[in-house]
């Protein structure tokens, strides 16, 4: 019978000690999956930040039958916080907080491609050679 019960109280402890152990992983796990979310944003925040004007974005369509859209940043409004991107053709497109931004960034809908005039001047160079090969 004091066997028996020592059995018992053993493998109670065991159950609670697994259960503390489980507990602790799971607070780990949540803790790690924080610790990561926090760190995407703070990368996305940078390349938002890093943005330029004439810096380019891909935003993936809600419909996955449409295209990817291009976007070039045209306007930075520091007060609101706001990025007005324009298309290729320098039509207003989309604009976005900066939040907004962030946030489409972490979840994968949009890329930043370039974060300066660069990729536009190296477009325009481009553009202008097969202008020229065609002439």
């Amino acid at each position: 019978m004091k066997r028996e019960r020592e059995e018992a109280a053993r493998e109670a402890e065991l159950r609670r000690e697994r259960q503390r152990l489980e507990e602790q992983r799971q607070d780990d796990d949540r803790a790690e999956r924080e610790h990561l979310a926090r760190e995407q944003r703070l990368l996305a925040r940078k390349q938002v930040l890093g943005l330029k004007l004439g810096g380019w974005i891909v935003v993936s369509p809600s419909i996955p039958e449409e295209e990817p859209i291009r976007l070039k940043l045209a306007v930075r409004i520091n007060a609101s916080r706001e990025l007005v991107f324009v298309d290729r053709l320098g039509l207003n497109r989309r604009e976005f907080l900066e939040d907004n931004l962030v946030e489409g960034i972490v979840v994968g809908r949009i890329r930043v491609l370039g974060s300066s005039a660069e990729f536009d001047d190296t477009l325009s160079r481009v553009v202008g050679r097969i202008r020229v090969d065609r002439n």
